[in-house]
């Protein structure tokens, strides 16, 4: 395949390259029972979540951004059994914005990590 590119241009002419040759190696389907979030957290939407099992507790764990309605970005948690229904943490958000300028729209994009001992968020 022959592609002539413009100067300035390079970013899109890579993508239509690779684009053209780029295969899946496993043909997805939509799974029917898909994720369910709670409702009442967030409008029932999560934002860049990170999800961790837990084999100890034999949980996952879910961290992500969301916001009531009108109101500021935090960070909640939800738990489920299967990581398909998931329960909201009963004390949520666990992390929000405080009042400096940065933060005042509120916090988003954690990501969590277990160290063997404890969960650290980023």
């Amino acid at each position: 395949m022959k592609t002539a590119c413009m100067p300035g241009s390079a970013t899109l002419c890579l993508l239509m390259i690779l684009g053209s040759v780029a295969q899946s190696q496993t043909p997805w389907e939509k799974y029917p029972g898909n994720p369910i979030i709670p409702y009442h957290v967030g409008g029932g939407y999560a934002l860049s979540p990170t999800v961790l099992f837990d084999s100890s507790a034999g949980i996952y764990r879910m961290w992500f951004g969301t916001k009531i309605y009108g109101g500021p970005w935090s960070i909640y948690l939800a738990m489920s059994l299967d990581g398909i229904s998931w329960f909201s943490y009963v004390d949520n958000p666990v992390l929000e914005g405080g009042s400096a300028p940065f933060e005042i729209d509120g916090v988003g994009y954690a990501a969590v990590v277990h160290d063997g001992v404890e969960y650290k968020m980023f």
